[in-house]
């Protein structure tokens, strides 16, 4: 059965007054689209050549459409008096195509969607960082404020996010996925995008199978799983299972309880899945597990139907009764409460309405799983570092992607780790990518969100204009931004090993490999060797020299000197000096001799032998 309704279509500066097989399909998770047929000559006259203007008439305008009661019909039908129904739509032709009808007249068949299709553009990337989900999705659709009513926004989500990532999707894909991982209810009512559970008025539904016909059904699917994801900052990884976690509104459904527990039974092996979102704590994983899970038990009941009540519309609420579907059944039974998810509204072209329907338990918290929950995957591409002041102290860097955006905040990122070829509790090589300098970006499982530093990469705008080729590939080396640097050179048989810096070349310690290999420590300034212990060995056939224009050599206790042969001191003045007792001893012989020879004892000279020689 259909009712008889008075339709309302207004395309830009037209209003059609003649139009058959109107058609408006409505989804939570998609565009809405309509097609309707309109005589060729309501739009180009019956005298009109082909394509004089419709197109231009037609193409781009906003399209309004609403449903008002058939007086006299409605009346037969018990209806009370309405000068029109509740349900309205707006929309936007984008296609038009034009031809001849079975009948030999001509007609135009004009398509298109809800305003949500401008959203559906180019791919984008762009990033947020530290901003509330309803703060993203205004900022998104700011541009579109001349096609989109105001968001009405009221999400369960309020907190800011620390990072959220548009990587390759469309804005309308960007934000149906952030809606599905956080759970919120986001779609497009006919004339209005609403994020938050809908709040539609409930309507009685009543289904005898004449007019109406309802039809419910309980599907059971792999609904166990592990929720998992490490945290950085307590270096912890944090769990949760569906079996831990309880969905209150499942006490207001027994069949949606059945539904989930059943399909806990028959596949009790658990999915290992990682959160849809960043988490800090345990309680933010169970949180996930929990909404999860309750997105789940949503999906496994549902019902589908037709009516002829025009106004059923997304977010609705049907109360749907009827007799007993047994055979000698006559009482009206309660079939449930159940929240519009899809509709089709159809009008023929005698004027009679009817649609078609799907809806899920009114009481679940949160929407089904849609289409849009995964999130995109992120590929290796080039960065520049913005900021190194890392809160936690850990080597992370900020960085700036490549990308043409509006701002350059829309291009940077939080905090991100460095990969490094070694690390450890408190080991580790420590080269933290320079403000500037140009990375290679990865991402962690692939996800867009999740980026990670891969190392840094060499280009020729650099301020020292440095090269980073040698011939024969023997040149390897580490430099740092002060100049600092290990060079170490590989030419076959005269390999060497430079420290220094390259704005002090004068100060440098280089290690030869050459023949039997040397090493030479230079400098300008002081060289300074402190230890407890120090030993200069030179070996059996080794020499060791000292030369300097001073050369001072101080001990405070003990100073000797030792030679296996011969010890010399050769000077143009010679001076010993000694506070108590000079004391010069030799085994055999022991000469002093000088072209002037004075003895001085400022008490007693005393010159003692067994044989004493003065001559």
């Amino acid at each position: 059965m259909a009712l008889p309704v008075t339709t309302q279509v207004q395309i830009g500066e037209i209003t059609v007054k003649e139009f058959s097989d109107l058609t408006i399909s409505q989804s939570l998770f998609g565009h809405h689209h309509f097609r309707l047929s309109i005589p060729f000559d309501r739009l180009e006259g019956t005298g009109g050549s082909f394509l004089s203007k419709t197109h231009e008439e037609l193409c781009g305008k906003k399209i309004t459409i609403s449903f008002g009661p058939s007086g006299p019909l409605a009346a037969v039908a018990g209806k009370v008096a309405k000068t029109s129904y509740d349900f309205a739509f707006q929309g936007i032709v984008t296609q038009i195509e034009v031809g001849n009808q079975g009948d030999l007249t001509g007609a135009f068949q004009v398509q298109g969607y809800s305003p949500t299709y401008l959203l559906d553009q180019a791919p984008v990337r762009r990033t947020f960082r530290k901003q509330k989900l309803a703060d993203v999705f205004k900022k998104v659709l700011q541009p579109y404020s001349g096609s989109l009513q105001p968001l009405k926004a009221k999400p369960k989500s309020t907190t800011p996010i620390t990072y959220l990532a548009q990587y390759d999707e469309s804005n309308f894909d960007f934000l149906h996925r952030l809606a599905a991982q956080y759970g919120e209810w986001f779609y497009y009512d006919g004339t209005q995008l609403q994020l938050g559970k809908p709040e539609g008025k409930e309507i009685a539904f009543v289904s005898d199978g004449v007019r109406s016909s309802f039809s419910l059904n309980i599907s059971l699917r792999h609904s166990a799983f592990v929720v998992s994801q490490y945290n950085l900052q307590q270096h912890k990884t944090f769990k949760a299972t569906s079996d831990s976690q309880t969905v209150g509104w499942l006490a207001q459904n027994s069949l949606a309880d059945f539904a989930m527990t059943a399909s806990h039974d028959l596949f009790p092996n658990a999915m290992q899945l990682p959160p849809a979102v960043a988490v800090a704590s345990q309680s933010e994983v169970d949180q996930v597990a929990a909404r999860y899970k309750s997105q789940h038990a949503t999906s496994l009941v549902s019902c589908s139907g037709w009516g002829e009540n025009p106004d059923m519309q997304l977010g609705s609420v049907i109360n749907a009764t009827g007799p007993g579907l047994g055979s000698y059944s006559v009482k009206e039974e309660s079939f449930g409460k159940y929240l519009l998810t899809s509709i089709v509204h159809t009008v023929d072209e005698t004027g009679l309405y009817s649609n078609m329907f799907e809806a899920v338990p009114w009481s679940a918290e949160f929407p089904p799983l849609g289409p849009h929950r995964k999130g995109p995957v992120g590929n290796p591409e080039l960065a520049e570092v913005i900021d190194l002041e890392d809160p936690l102290r850990m080597g992370r860097v900020r960085v700036r992607y490549y990308w043409p955006v509006a701002v350059p905040a829309d291009a940077e990122t939080d905090w991100l780790r460095v990969s490094t070829p070694y690390s450890g509790d408190g080991k580790g090589q420590l080269f933290t990518p320079e403000l500037k300098s140009q990375v290679l970006v990865g991402y962690e499982q692939n996800r867009a969100e999740q980026p990670l530093i891969l190392g840094n990469l060499f280009h020729p705008q650099n301020p020292q204009s440095a090269k980073y080729t040698n011939p024969s590939n023997r040149l390897k080396g580490l430099q740092t931004a002060g100049g600092n640097k290990v060079v170490m050179l590989d030419t076959k048989g005269a390999q060497n090993i430079l420290i220094s810096n390259s704005n002090k070349r004068e100060t440098a310690v280089e290690i030869s490999f050459k023949d039997n290999g040397s090493i030479h420590i230079r400098s300008h300034g002081p060289v300074t060797v402190t230890s407890p212990d120090i030993t200069l060995e030179a070996g059996d056939k080794g020499e060791i020299k000292l030369h300097a224009k001073n050369i001072t050599i101080d001990a405070d206790e003990n100073l000797k000197l030792l030679s296996g042969v011969k010890t010399e001191a050769t000077t143009q003045d010679f001076n010993l000096f000694a506070t108590n007792t000079a004391t010069v001893e030799a085994t055999v012989n022991a000469q002093l001799t000088g072209g002037e020879v004075i003895v001085t004892g400022d008490v007693t000279t005393s010159i003692k032998a067994p044989i004493v020689n003065i001559n």
